[in-house]
């Protein structure tokens, strides 16, 4: 009797012992697929931001084709004296600005920052043009409860009119009051100076969040 009773405690403590291994065999491959799972996104977000910067590559270039026609070249050194880094100062603040104004929801104070013949693109062939359709489009972005974090990284320009990359992160605001990161992206920027007014404004906007290229 105490044979079997023996045989039956070594019998379970094995199958225990063994399932422990099983389950700590199951988790290991779980880690490693999850771990494959995110190197492959990463990869695929590597080569999508490679893309997107080619595409704003190619549309710096054009653009500073344009320029170079005269149309809109940097008049002569003493009607323009304020330095790249100033230029560069003046647009971050702007950015920053702009960028609060439409978090806040002031969308009558935000669309003036844009000229009256401005373009945004943002991608998936959705495109908004003029300061109308640019103002009920963030009406509708931040009634979405998402809102965008710009990080301008290159300038190239005059005082006229510059070009800018850099990054831009969406975020959607949840009810409970947290927030979370929804996509990343790139973005271009096309500023223009306003004689009139004194001031840079938004002329042209490419984010590549949604491109048909990736």
């Amino acid at each position: 009797m105490l044979r079997l009773l023996a045989l039956i405690f070594f019998t379970v403590l094995f199958s225990f012992s063994k399932g422990q291994q099983c389950e700590k065999q199951d988790i290991t491959l779980m880690k490693k697929d999850i771990l494959e799972g995110v190197n492959s996104k990463i990869k695929i977000l590597a080569s999508q931001l490679k893309k997107q910067d080619r595409k704003l590559t190619n549309q710096i270039k054009q653009l500073n084709e344009k320029m170079a026609d005269g149309a809109e070249r940097c008049p002569s050194t003493t009607t323009c004296t304020k330095s790249q880094a100033t230029i560069q100062e003046e647009l971050i603040v702007l950015v920053t600005d702009y960028g609060n104004l439409v978090k806040a929801g002031k969308y009558d104070e935000a669309i003036k920052f844009w000229t009256e013949d401005s373009l945004l693109d943002v991608g998936s062939n959705l495109k908004m043009k003029g300061r109308d359709e640019i103002n009920e489009g963030l009406k509708h972005i931040v009634e979405k409860g998402i809102y965008m974090k710009v990080t301008l990284e290159h300038f190239e320009g005059n005082c006229r009119y510059q070009v800018t990359t850099g990054d831009v992160d969406f975020y959607m605001r949840h009810k409970d009051g947290t927030t979370s990161l929804i996509a990343p992206a790139r973005i271009m920027i096309y500023f223009k100076f306003n004689d009139s007014t004194n001031k840079w404004q938004y002329h042209y906007e490419l984010n590549t969040r949604q491109t048909e290229d990736g």
